[in-house]
């Protein structure tokens, strides 16, 4: 096995803010008991440190074998429970009424389950991207994240009209734009990860550890704007006040 510290360091560092900010907002929920609370605490989990954190552990400290082969299921369960997640939390918090929301929401459950289920019968998680069926679970994994963020971006614009009215309140009028830029952001890691981790060999280590800065730098990103969004610091909060103020003025 050989560990590149570089990349060792950066998804520790990556995996010990996602999970702080996961933690923080599980925090959130317990006091308010909305679910949107509940579903990005699932996400940040499931997608960060599993999906990218302990993937990377799993790969870089565990010798090739059966025990890797099993600890593998690990990642792929996480990131299934956490894009499971993240299609819910976009279909009832922007379209709850909607048919064609809901139809999605469950057809993406049912290609994740599916996707699941596939690499339990194979005896590998490797199975999900040495295959053409690598396509569909990234396909599966960016649309849920792309689709979050068009939402986002959609609701953003309609709060700043509002917002200029007086209608708005800008911190929660940034919430949107926070939630889109995360959301977006991990979108494009995923794809550009996708695409590199099936057309680079798996056996060179150089490219297969850049795939994971890839994933983890992303995430850091995403991870720190989802803990903005729900948990903005006072400053921040007051940062975003006067811009707004003076926005408005102008």
């Amino acid at each position: 096995m050989c560990v590149s510290i570089p990349t060792f360091l950066f998804v520790s560092v990556f995996m010990l803010v996602t999970t702080l900010g996961a933690r923080r907002i599980l925090g959130l929920w317990r006091r308010t008991r909305q679910l949107p609370e509940l579903l990005i605490a699932i996400v940040m989990l499931g997608i960060g440190v599993f999906g990218v954190g302990v993937s990377y552990l799993v790969s870089a400290l565990v010798p090739a074998g059966p025990v890797q082969s099993a600890l593998g299921f690990l990642p792929i369960a996480g990131v299934h429970v956490g894009m499971a997640a993240l299609w819910a939390f976009t279909w009832k918090v922007y379209r709850p009424d909607s048919p064609a929301a809901r139809g999605t929401a469950f057809g993406a459950w049912a290609v994740l389950a599916g996707l699941l289920l596939y690499a339990l019968s194979t005896g590998s998680a490797r199975a999900l991207h040495d295959s053409s069926i690598h396509w569909l679970s990234t396909g599966v994994y960016a649309g849920g994240m792309a689709w979050s963020a068009i939402e986002a971006f959609r609701y953003w614009g309609a709060m700043r009209k509002r917002m200029r009215l007086g209608l708005a309140d800008a911190v929660t009028t940034n919430r949107f734009l926070l939630w889109g830029t995360a959301t977006g952001c991990a979108a494009l890691g995923t794809s550009i990860g996708g695409v590199a981790q099936r057309l680079l060999p798996a056996s060179d280590g150089a490219p297969q550890a850049a795939i994971m800065l890839c994933y983890a730098g992303f995430g850091l990103f995403s991870a720190v704007t989802f803990w903005l969004a729900f948990l903005p610091p006072r400053a921040y909060q007051e940062w975003i006040r006067s811009r707004a103020g003076l926005e408005v003025s102008a």
